[in-house]
């Protein structure tokens, strides 16, 4: 029960591909299921505008993981290009706008950011954060109709719920 992550990976990557970026960077654990999935849909937005993945883009990290100024720095360091950066949290894209600020470079003029959950922060901070939005209260009344279902004897069934993305300004053209 939840929502759609794949959908959701690709609807951000696909917004930033559409805000005219090209190498997009990715953080989040892929080992992590819901990651994971959020990490096939962005392979597949890069895919399709026929985006090459540059796997040094590629970051597995837990959500929050202090290591993302240590990875900044690092391609600071190297000249690593990137314009954007899908976080697979808005806890992790929150970091990243502090660790890319505290290095000069500013969230979206130099590199656009897009989030995933829609925590309530994410409309507060500065910039806003582009987010995908967790369908929450669907996914409550959901869960309510199918434990009913299963009480009644019914048999358990999944159901993913649609993603939503919420363009803030993190991520939009200036």
């Amino acid at each position: 029960m939840g929502g759609d992550n794949a959908a959701g990976g690709y609807l951000a990557t696909r917004h930033l591909i559409e805000q005219g970026c090209k190498r997009i960077a990715f953080f989040g654990d892929t080992s992590h299921p819901e990651a994971g999935q959020r990490y096939l849909g962005y392979q597949r937005a890069m895919q399709e505008a026929a985006y090459p993945l540059d796997m040094r883009l590629v970051q597995s990290f837990l959500f929050g993981d202090v290591r993302i100024r240590e990875t900044i720095d690092r391609w600071l360091n190297q000249q690593v290009e990137f314009d954007a950066i899908f976080a697979t949290s808005d806890v992790t894209a929150i970091s990243l706008i502090g660790a890319l600020s505290e290095r000069g470079i500013t969230v979206p003029t130099q590199v656009k950011l897009a989030g995933y959950d829609d925590i309530i922060l994410a409309a507060h901070i500065h910039p806003s954060l582009t987010t995908i939005r967790q369908p929450t209260e669907q996914a409550g009344h959901a869960l309510v109709d199918v434990l009913f279902e299963v009480i009644q004897g019914g048999p358990r069934r999944v159901v993913t719920l649609p993603a939503e993305l919420v363009r803030r300004d993190s991520s939009l053209l200036a």
